[in-house]
């Protein structure tokens, strides 16, 4: 059943103008369990682009807030869609999906993760945290020099839509906690330390956990083939998402830079293609970042803000909106709900 507020995008395309929206995707995949939501099922995932090429003109980032293809952005609204991390379903199920309903897409690349037989390390905590049926009880660990000591109640059930990350505070030694709210706490103790630091203290968590290290295909990057596959499409653009997948803004600018251009380079000499457009790793960026962006000939960035995009936006500081794994019928109402809040 079709949602009746979707009929005033006919009513709005003129006030909208060259505005478009951003979408901002990372997993199509069923998975067991998904704490960060970043998961949309490939039969959902479907339905979502069939609403996209009904409703919506599919374009590539560079188009968005552009008057490129002016004549067709009057009869529908501007829509572009963008992939994070480089995960290895992006080619299996959303690669033949985007084919299939002739729509475009961005995918930007984690280089330091691709032909990896390690999953990104946040997977890597859920796995050790929030798939392990017998956790012991206590926690012991020292990281970056300060103890934690915390009880875990394998027993006390949240929903993790009660947690803000942003506002998630580092319990008190011997305080008791769930091991949901475990999982979040690590991963905001480790979010700053460096890649070798935060492989010390996953090694350390997996004997504690008792929990060997495993590798799980669902949670692998792209190989080489896979993104070259991609790269080779006149659909979709490939772009920059760092090295490492780091918070940006905490590191110095040197570090910075060796992040962007190392991973920029990585995918050039891969590729044998310019690579012009990058995501901001968490949405986290300083100006220092913005300007070894134009100094590396990048020429836009997309941030995690929510907002739509028209021609007047800092290129550097494009918006987009997270997807959920919804439905047909409730995307619909999503993108209404956002092309009418302006």
């Amino acid at each position: 059943m079709r949602i009746p507020g979707f009929r005033t995008f006919n009513r709005i395309k003129n006030y909208l103008g060259n505005q478009g929206l951003i979408l901002m995707y990372h997993r199509v995949v069923d998975l067991k369990s998904d704490p960060w939501s970043l998961c949309v099922s490939p039969e959902r995932f479907e339905e979502q682009m069939q609403v996209i090429k009904r409703y919506t003109q599919p374009v590539s980032i560079d188009e968005i807030g552009t008057n490129k293809n002016r004549l067709s952005s009057l009869s529908k609204i501007k829509i572009s869609i963008t992939f994070d991390d480089g995960y290895s379903d992006n080619f299996k199920f959303a690669q033949p999906i985007l084919n299939k309903y002739d729509i475009p897409a961005t995918f930007f690349i984690t280089t330091g993760a691709i032909n990896s037989k390690e999953e990104f390390w946040w997977d890597e905590i859920g796995r050790l945290i929030l798939e392990n049926m017998r956790l012991p009880n206590t926690l012991e660990i020292n990281i970056s020099g300060i103890k934690y000591s915390w009880q875990i109640d394998s027993s006390l059930i949240e929903n993790k839509d009660i947690f803000q990350i942003s506002n998630i505070k580092i319990p008190p030694n011997n305080s008791t906690i769930s091991r949901l709210k475990l999982h979040y706490v690590l991963w905001k103790i480790l979010i700053p330390l460096s890649m070798n630091e935060k492989k010390t203290i996953l090694e350390s968590l997996r004997i504690w956990s008792t929990k060997p290290k495993e590798t799980r295909s669902d949670y692998l990057a792209l190989n080489s083939k896979e993104l070259e596959s991609l790269a080779n499409s006149k659909l979709f653009r490939i772009g920059a998402h760092t090295v490492r997948h780091p918070m940006l803004s905490r590191l110095t600018i040197k570090e910075q830079e060796q992040e962007i251009s190392e991973s920029k380079f990585f995918l050039e000499n891969l590729l044998n293609i310019p690579i012009r457009n990058f995501a901001y790793p968490h949405g986290d960026f300083s100006s220092e970042t913005i300007s070894i962006l134009k100094r590396l000939d990048f020429t836009d960035a997309c941030t995690v803000n929510a907002k739509l995009v028209n021609q007047h936006d800092d290129r550097y500081m494009l918006p987009r909106f997270a997807v959920l794994n919804w439905n047909g019928q409730d995307f619909e109402y999503k993108l209404n709900e956002w092309f009418t809040q302006s």
